[in-house]
């Protein structure tokens, strides 16, 4: 079934699941924190859905039989009562401080995340939206602009009523986007936080903070035997990436050298 708005289409391997609450993360932050602790909730279970977009960031290649699959993964669960989807997102468009270049990250933001919040009520039934993430943006800017905060906690910022935290964090596209657009749908959007400590492939204390969060705050069963294996998977991938480069960049020159050009067909 394919649930379509806006320049979005989620496909949904078993119909489309009802939930009141939704939590969404980015797979690629730095030190991994919020991948880290959703790893722990999610667990084993397969994707419900997968959302995707022509905006969407993709790589047009794949490889047998490792087969990668395009989209973000969209996970339903139940607990206490409570029904909720996940989304992780598994890229994310190239965001640069220019701000012509920033401009074409809203030109290609928007319908994505309009699309997903829509169907994310309209068709789902979510009426609560929390984004997670870290500081980890605040080190573009000095400490005095933008100082990080402690790791040991976290941090709320309601776009709708609630807490509204007054620490200073620099907002990357989608940790405000996708709470403060689905609260413009008339739902309930929030970005909660945590600190970042730089220099660590997967930042333990972040993820333990954020996981403690889900747990506590969200009433989210939480592994931390899941939480450890996505660490794992994590500083593996980290120590692989020079290595595939290279092989890549290798493969790639011996291929083009075959050819008189760099087009593979058409």
């Amino acid at each position: 079934m394919i649930s379509s708005e806006s320049e979005v289409d989620i496909f949904w391997t078993d119909g489309i699941p009802k939930a009141s609450n939704c939590l969404i993360v980015t797979k690629p932050e730095f030190g991994a924190a919020p991948w880290v602790a959703i790893s722990g909730v999610i667990g084993k279970r397969e994707p419900v859905g997968r959302a995707m977009s022509k905006f969407h960031y993709q790589d047009v290649y794949n490889a047998l039989p490792d087969f990668d699959q395009p989209g973000w993964p969209i996970y339903h669960l139940e607990n206490e009562g409570e029904d909720w989807l996940v989304m992780v997102i598994e890229y994310w468009r190239p965001i640069s401080l220019n701000p012509e270049q920033s401009t074409n990250t809203w030109i290609y933001s928007y319908p994505i995340v309009k699309g997903i919040c829509s169907i994310f009520k309209k068709e789902v039934g979510v009426e609560h939206l929390c984004y997670a993430t870290t500081t980890s943006s605040n080190n573009i800017f000095p400490d005095e602009l933008y100082p990080q905060v402690k790791r040991s906690r976290t941090y709320e910022y309601n776009y709708n009523s609630g807490r509204k935290t007054n620490r200073k964090v620099f907002l990357l596209p989608p940790s405000w986007l996708f709470p403060y657009f689905f609260s413009l749908m008339g739902g309930q959007g929030k970005t909660v936080f945590t600190g970042y400590k730089e220099g660590e492939g997967v930042d333990s204390l972040a993820a333990d903070t954020l996981s403690k969060y889900f747990r506590d705050n969200l009433c989210l069963p939480v592994s931390n035997e899941h939480m450890e294996l996505a660490a794992e998977r994590v500083l593996e991938e980290e120590s692989d990436d020079k290595a595939t480069v290279e092989r890549m960049e290798a493969l790639k020159t011996k291929a083009l050298s075959k050819t008189d050009n760099s087009i593979l067909w058409g």
